[in-house]
């Protein structure tokens, strides 16, 4: 399963770098998670996603848990974020 999560960053690069560290460091404590990286979208809306290969939606449940406790969301930087699953290839 793939996991995107979506965010719209409005900080400088130094705290980009800081919530990669915090995603990279999250989804490396949970079994069974490969964090591929942040990416940008030629065609979408969004900054920047973040792409995870995933064995659940519960995976994604305890990275968002480990997350929240490591990183502090200033809503004015971090201003939207959403998550989307992908199952396949079929």
């Amino acid at each position: 399963m793939m996991c995107l999560v979506w965010v719209d960053f409005r900080g400088t690069e130094a705290e980009l770098k800081e919530l990669d560290k915090s995603m990279k460091t999250c989804a490396e404590k949970v079994k069974g998670v490969e964090y591929l990286g942040r990416f940008t979208s030629l065609s979408a809306r969004w900054n920047w996603t973040y792409f995870q290969k995933i064995p659940s939606m519960a995976a994604q449940e305890e990275i968002l848990a480990l997350w929240s406790k490591m990183y502090k969301r200033d809503y004015s930087k971090l201003t939207h974020a959403t998550i989307e699953f992908f199952t396949g290839p079929h």
